[in-house]
C-alpha cells in the first residue's frame, strides 16, 4: 500500500477476484441512495470492507483497482450491446477479457 494511504477512507471501489472454481468476479460499488446522481458520489466501503466482501463472495485472490472518481466499468455483452457505469474522471486504461 502507498505511504500515507488511508485505510479508513470510504469511496467507490472497483475490484477483481478469482473464485475457487477459477471464475473471475468483477465488483464495482456504487451508492444508489440518491438515484443516478448518488451513483456518481465517491462514497462506499473502506479498503478493509471491500477486501472482506470479496472474501465473503468466495474469492481466493483479489485486487482492488483505482477507486473514487476513477472507478468505472464498461462491458460488451454477447449480444454486442455495451453496458456502462461511468464516473467523473475519464480513465485512459482498459482491460480486454475474452472467453477461452
Amino acid at each position: 500500500m502507498a505511504a500515507g494511504a488511508s485505510l479508513d477512507h470510504r469511496d467507490s471501489r472497483l475490484a477483481l477476484g478469482v473464485l475457487a472454481d477459477g471464475g473471475v468476479l468483477v465488483a464495482l460499488t456504487r451508492f444508489t441512495g440518491l438515484g443516478h446522481a448518488g451513483e456518481q458520489l465517491p462514497w462506499g466501503p473502506t479498503v478493509g470492507e471491500m477486501a472482506a466482501w470479496m472474501r465473503a463472495q468466495g474469492c481466493r485472490r483479489a485486487m482492488m483497482l483505482d477507486g473514487g472518481i476513477s472507478s468505472q466499468m464498461a462491458f460488451r455483452g454477447r449480444d454486442g450491446r455495451i453496458a456502462r457505469w461511468p464516473n467523473w474522471r475519464p480513465v485512459p486504461l482498459g482491460m480486454l477479457v475474452f472467453a477461452r
